[in-house]
């Protein structure tokens, strides 16, 4: 097979912009071991090559690539992570949206790897791509590819529970997902405003047509629950005496957007959702204090000028920099650690910051009293209980006062209240990877301190009350330190479980 390399386009400064490929396959290099994906030009003013520039240079997919230059001059300059080789790769005709690494581009019968090279890869309908969800998804998919050139380690992602927005992973998946659910919003509201008013400006999640099925479902749930901070409440428990198949029960409750609004969840919890911290970002986005211009040194590190740049360019600069301080190797919880080297690269921001994730979290990964404080507040509220809704009002007004001043002045820590990952692996339960693969069966992982009542469901011969007692258990002891804490009070059914390195 001949493949030419691309060409490049040219922005005015003649830099290079992005290469379009298509993609012809994987190939195993035998003598390496290692698998790269080969690619073939897209004639240059061909109709996929014009169909293609013509949305990468609209608006949101431009603003996007061009703070992909921009990082990518810091990287180099700065030698911290790894630089975009030659740019950006984009790879079209592949099965579905992310990021990947490892290329071969072949010309002339010579072939030219390029193993470290990470790239993006997209499905393409030519017939219909100006109606399909490429300029949707961009900035998405974008980011997953800043994240790993920034050293974001997929190795931490430990849970194999497929991510949706209303589910709950671990803080690896959900900071990775969440971020880039995020700019998914930030596209609809800087370009394609038709598009989000054709999408969500009318009725929807509407149980009698199509909507309801998981994918359209979940486009609506990432716009509307998020913007409105709804997963920070824990899910309405299914009828479990309905289910005598555990998948079934596994796969209804992490699809399941049915949230009780005065159950507050744990803070280990609310930073294991990809929901909860799509909300955080999109938050940063929405408050016009995190846009605020810094000197013109700043952006000298970007090679580029405080002059020539938006404010949303401005605040996705702001929060580039921050991320290349993270050290996401070591990072175990990589919103806290974002949001406090924020608040160290950007000192004049810092109180709003913590002010917004705080209230956003509900005080949750500071305080082990905040998740009954405002469950219990908020069910007072809901039956109308006013005169003890007055008290207590007050109160919550002194405790997230006592917090955000506790956490400004260092006395405390924003990750306070969280409980130590366990990871633990049931070799008696497989779960499939996401609700349309039913057939294929991975065991099932997860953490025994964010873990709900179904997650301890699918343990053998568990029951609904000896799945609450270790709920109460884990409550009263304040998280297990170890498996072995969990078999010392579990020992039955800790029988089938793995801790994970």
């Amino acid at each position: 097979m001949n493949v030419e390399l691309v060409e490049p386009v040219l922005d005015e400064d003649d830099e290079y912009k992005y290469y379009q490929a298509e993609g012809k396959g994987i190939k195993s290099w035998t003598d390496e071991g290692n698998e790269v994906y080969i690619v073939k030009r897209i004639p240059e003013r061909s109709k996929k090559e014009r169909k293609l520039s013509k949305l990468l240079e609209k608006k949101p997919c431009s603003i996007f690539i061009s703070l992909g230059e921009k990082l990518n001059a810091y990287l180099l300059s700065s030698k911290r992570g790894s630089s975009v080789e030659e740019s950006l790769y984009i790879m079209t005709d592949f099965s579905d949206p992310r990021p990947l690494k490892g290329l071969c581009i072949i010309q002339d019968d010579k072939k030219d790897k390029k193993e470290d090279l990470y790239y993006l890869a997209f499905d393409t309908d030519w017939n219909n791509i100006d109606d399909g969800n490429f300029e949707e998804i961009f900035a998405h998919e974008l980011s997953h590819l800043w994240l790993y050139l920034l050293g974001f380690d997929s190795g931490k992602m430990r849970s194999n529970v497929y991510h949706c927005i209303t589910g709950m992973t671990d803080p690896c998946t959900a900071f990775m997902e969440g971020l880039g659910n995020s700019l998914e919003i930030v596209s609809y509201e800087n370009g394609l405003e038709e598009l989000a008013e054709e999408k969500f400006g009318g009725l929807w999640d509407c149980g009698l047509d199509i909507n309801a099925f998981l994918s359209n479902r979940e486009t609506q749930l990432r716009y509307w629950l998020v913007k409105n901070n709804r997963m920070i409440y824990q899910k309405m428990l299914p009828d479990i005496e309905n289910y005598d198949d555990y998948i079934k029960l596994h796969i209804d409750h992490i699809t399941s957007s049915a949230f009780l609004p005065e159950m507050v969840k744990a803070g280990g919890q609310i930073l294991a959702s990809e929901g909860c911290i799509s909300t955080i970002f999109y938050y940063l986005y929405n408050e016009d204090a995190f846009r605020e211009f810094k000197d013109d040194d700043f952006y000298q590190k970007f090679d580029t000028k405080k002059n020539e740049l938006t404010s949303l360019e401005n605040l996705y600069l702001k929060i580039l920099y921050t991320m290349t301080n993270i050290d996401f190797e070591k990072s175990e919880q990589p919103m806290i650690d974002f949001i406090v080297k924020y608040g160290e690269s950007f000192p004049d921001e810092k109180e709003v910051l913590y002010r917004t994730f705080l209230e956003l979290t509900h005080y949750t990964t500071v305080s082990k009293e905040a998740q009954k404080l405002f469950s219990d507040f908020y069910l007072t509220g809901r039956r109308a209980k006013i005169e003890k809704f007055k008290v207590q009002y007050k109160n919550v007004i002194k405790f997230k006062e006592k917090i955000l001043s506790g956490v400004i002045s260092g006395k405390l820590a924003l990750d306070d209240a969280l409980l130590p990952q366990v990871w633990v692996e049931n070799t008696s339960c497989k779960i499939p990877p996401c609700p349309w693969m039913l057939e294929r069966k991975v065991n099932f992982r997860f953490d025994l301190n964010t873990a709900t009542l179904i997650d301890f469901m699918s343990i053998t011969l568990m029951n609904i009350n000896k799945a609450r007692q270790i709920l109460q258990t884990r409550k009263e002891i304040q998280g297990f330190k170890s498996l072995h804490e969990f078999e010392k009070e579990f020992s039955d059914e800790a029988s089938s479980l793995v801790e994970l390195g």
